[in-house]
C-alpha cells in the first residue's frame, strides 16, 4: 500500500477574483456621465449628473470602496488638495491620492 502523507490535508479555501470592468467599460461609463452632465436639462439633473460623474471619476481615481467614498466627509479633501485621508476597514486611516480629473470633477479644483 503507498502511503501518500498530503492525501488527507484539507485544501486551501480560494476565493474567486473580483469582476472587473476593462478600461473601455470605464471609459464608455464615464464619457456617459459626462454626456449626462453636458445634456441635462433641469437645475436639479445638471446636479445629479454632476454628483454622479463626480462619484464615478472619484472611484476610479482613488480605488476606494463604495462605504468609503459615500461615507467621505466634505473636510476629507480640505487638508491638502491632491489627497484624500479615507478611514476604510477596522477604521484605520490612509491617505489615497486624487487625480487632478477627479479634483475638477468634483469641484474640489476648478
Amino acid at each position: 500500500m503507498i502511503r501518500r502523507p498530503g492525501f488527507q490535508a484539507r485544501r486551501p479555501f480560494l476565493r474567486a477574483l473580483p469582476k472587473v470592468m476593462s478600461i473601455a467599460q470605464v471609459d464608455a461609463l464615464i464619457t456617459r456621465a459626462e454626456d449626462e452632465c453636458t445634456a441635462a436639462g433641469s437645475t436639479r439633473e445638471a446636479a445629479l449628473a454632476s454628483r454622479t460623474l463626480a462619484l464615478l471619476e472619484m472611484l476610479y481615481a482613488t480605488g476606494l470602496r463604495v462605504s468609503e467614498l459615500v461615507s467621505l466627509p466634505l473636510t476629507a479633501a480640505l487638508r491638502d488638495q491632491r489627497f484624500l485621508t479615507v478611514r476604510g476597514k477596522g477604521n484605520k486611516e490612509r491617505i489615497v491620492p486624487l487625480s487632478a480629473r477627479a479634483r475638477q470633477a468634483a469641484g474640489i479644483m476648478a
